[in-house]
C-alpha cells in the first residue's frame, strides 16, 4: 500500500488539548490534518455526539481504532477495589469499544466500507495482582 499523504485523524480524549497538541503539529507538518474531540468514551451519548460531529465535519470515516483503557485505583490489592473502581474500568475498557464501534459501524454500513481495529493489552495474558479490574477487562 502506498500512502500519498498522511491521513486525517480524529481522536477522542477526556482532555484533548493536553494530550494531542504535539501529535497534531507532527501530522500537520507532514500535510495531514488532526483534530482532538473531547469525549468520555465510557458514556455512549458522548461517543454518539463526537462521531456525529466528525462525520458532519469530515463527511466520512475509514478506520476506527479502539484503544481506550484505564487501570482503576493503582496499586490496590484485589480486596481494596471498590465497585466504583470496577465499573469505571469496565465502562472504559469494555463498554467504550461497544459504544464507539456501534456508532462508527452505522456510518461504515451506509458507506459499505470501513475497518474497526480493537487493541488489547498483554495484561490479558499476564494479569497482575494489584490491578484485577484492569486484568479482567481486556
Amino acid at each position: 500500500m502506498i500512502i500519498r499523504r498522511p491521513p486525517d485523524i480524529a481522536s477522542s480524549e477526556i482532555t484533548p488539548e493536553s494530550v494531542y497538541l504535539n501529535r497534531r503539529k507532527f501530522i500537520a507538518a507532514a500535510g495531514g490534518a488532526a483534530q482532538a474531540f473531547e469525549c468520555d468514551v465510557a458514556h455512549g451519548e458522548s461517543v454518539t455526539r463526537v462521531v456525529e460531529t466528525v462525520v458532519e465535519q469530515w463527511s466520512q470515516l475509514h478506520i476506527l481504532v479502539n484503544n481506550a483503557g484505564v487501570e482503576g485505583a493503582p496499586g490496590n490489592p484485589f480486596f481494596l477495589n471498590t465497585p466504583a473502581d470496577w465499573e469505571k474500568v469496565w465502562r472504559t475498557n469494555v463498554l467504550s469499544a461497544q459504544f464507539v464501534s456501534d456508532a462508527v459501524a452505522r456510518h461504515f454500513v451506509e458507506r459499505k466500507t470501513g475497518c474497526i481495529i480493537s487493541i488489547g493489552s498483554i495484561a490479558a495474558l499476564m494479569p497482575g495482582p494489584m490491578s484485577p479490574p484492569y486484568s479482567v477487562s481486556i
